[in-house]
């Protein structure tokens, strides 16, 4: 497709430039100050999901040995901070691919441009393996819990994508924000 359009831009650049929100609509605020901000909220939200889970684990651990004497209240409290857990990755995951979806809606497939750089490319790529992170985590939570009402118990590949995907959401995450960071403060320099 190498005609121009009026404009002076090729058709997939014109057609993205059509279905772009409106300046003042909701979905143009939404996608404004998630380009701005995601990044700020998706760090936090990984933050606090691995604190929690870091809590989480030696709580329930001993709460299970405690459990087997008669107390159970200390393996409650730790799964009521595990749930937490899961609900900030659900959230994180979910905003991961949200975020990617208007992306890749009002800005074009990663990887689409013939000028693209290597920060561009990278970015790219680290965009694309969270939303491939985030999406096996949900669907293998949607799995799980379809396997557990068909057949009455979760098979081990899906608890491994769970986790690897749980795992791997808010560690990418993090890396990806730890890069925008360096790359910023060399920007300065």
């Amino acid at each position: 497709m190498t005609d121009d359009t009026a404009e002076g831009r090729s058709d997939p650049e014109a057609a993205r430039a059509e279905s772009r929100p409106p300046e003042g609509s909701y979905a143009g605020r939404a996608d404004a100050w998630l380009s701005s901000n995601g990044t700020y909220v998706e760090a936090g939200v990984a933050v606090t999901a691995v604190v929690a889970g870091a809590v989480a684990l030696p709580i329930v651990a001993f709460g299970a040995l405690t459990a087997i004497g008669g107390e159970t209240s200390i393996l409650t409290g730790g799964l009521i901070v595990a749930a937490i857990c899961v609900g900030l990755l659900i959230a994180l995951a979910g905003l991961l691919l949200v975020r990617g979806y208007l992306a890749v809606r009002y800005r074009g497939v990663p990887f689409g441009g013939d000028d693209a750089g290597v920060s561009v490319t990278l970015y790219g790529a680290a965009r694309t393996v969270e939303a491939v992170a985030a999406g096996t985590f949900l669907v293998g939570l949607v799995a799980s819990l379809a396997s557990v009402a068909s057949i009455g118990r979760v098979p081990s590949p899906i608890l491994l994508a769970v986790g690897a995907g749980g795992v791997a959401t808010p560690a990418l995450v993090l890396l990806r924000a730890t890069g925008e960071f360096v790359t910023a403060v060399f920007e300065l320099i």
